[in-house]
């Protein structure tokens, strides 16, 4: 029975492309002898289940049994960023329903002052007539009810402006979540690799994976310099957009103009050309020595140019890895 552990990783290089990229990530960590399943979590939605390769490094005899692409899903967004906007809705929404709350208080007690306005007035007329309350109390109670509605009509004012605008941030705030909810769905990849350890040691685990959502593309910067003699000066520039839902910081950039598999390879993992006309088959190496000596275990993509539509025999379409 292989035993889990959930390996913490960083992206450590990006490789873009004209639609999509690569990304590599690897981690650290420590295991007893035996059979793992290391776990990658919160992969982005998009990432392509086929494209996705393992390596591992260990300073003990080990051995990369395969990896693994499995869907996830969460109630919210595992997020730091949309979790804390979240709980900001969420006071916002209990600051609003306080406010509500307090509105319905002052139309009860506006109501009551109406109906006790209604009862005094016929009782002190009927008082009156009969010369048993003087007219002065009446002055006295309808002065009363007009202050006191005066003031509930002031609060109910004052509760109704902060109302709208509590309203106004909470739409922003509203609006931003669902932003960030659909740039970042509850739906999520895990990578799944198993390794089978002779030894107590540390491994290194490096995943790498195609995700679609980032992009680059050239800039050209053309400029004259009259003053030396009507010279044109070129610059080359790049810019590189990725909606991917992961943060690239600190990573190690490439662009590249590759494209994707032409229609001769379409039967393998789709993966990126380097040429027009290429073809590709993952093949699976172990190499390192045994006996302390660090081990390399890694999905290794062969590359061999041929004329298009011909593969060799042994490159027949197989079943995608893993």
């Amino acid at each position: 029975m292989a035993t889990e552990t959930r390996v913490e990783t960083r992206i450590e290089e990006a490789a873009v492309y004209v639609d999509r990229a690569r990304v590599t990530r690897r981690g650290r960590v420590r295991l007893a002898a035996g059979l793992h399943e290391l776990i990658v979590e919160d992969l982005p939605e998009t990432l392509l289940p086929d494209s996705a390769r393992a390596a591992a490094r260990a300073a003990v005899p080990a051995r990369l049994l395969g990896a693994d692409v499995r869907r996830t899903f969460h109630a919210e967004p595992p997020e730091q960023p949309v979790a804390e906007l979240q709980a900001r809705v969420e006071e916002l929404e209990a600051e609003d329903e306080a406010l509500r709350q307090r509105h319905e208080a002052l139309v009860v007690r506006r109501g009551f002052l109406h109906t006790l306005a209604s009862s005094a007035g016929e009782q002190l007329a009927r008082g009156i007539a009969l010369g048993r309350s003087p007219v002065e109390a009446g002055a006295a109670i309808g002065t009363f009810v007009g202050d006191q509605l005066a003031v509930i009509d002031a609060e109910a004012l004052a509760v109704a402006r902060e109302r709208r605008e509590l309203a106004k941030r909470l739409a922003a705030e509203r609006s931003q979540l669902e932003s960030l909810r659909r740039e970042r769905p509850t739906e999520r990849r895990r990578i799944v690799v198993l390794v089978e350890l002779e030894a107590e040691g540390e491994t290194e685990l490096e995943v790498s994976y195609q995700v679609t959502g980032a992009s680059w593309q050239p800039l050209y910067d053309l400029r004259v310099r009259e003053a030396e003699g009507a010279r044109l000066s070129l610059g080359y520039l790049a810019e590189v957009t990725q909606r991917t839902g992961e943060a690239w910081e600190g990573v190690a950039l490439t662009l590249s103009t590759a494209r994707r598999w032409p229609p001769s390879c379409r039967s393998f993992s789709p993966g990126i050309c380097t040429h027009p006309s290429p073809c590709m088959a993952p093949q699976v190496r172990s190499a390192g020595r045994r006996g302390g000596a660090q081990q390399r275990m890694t999905m290794r993509i062969w590359r061999r140019q041929l004329r298009p539509g011909r593969l060799p025999r042994r490159w027949r379409p197989q079943r995608p890895w893993p």
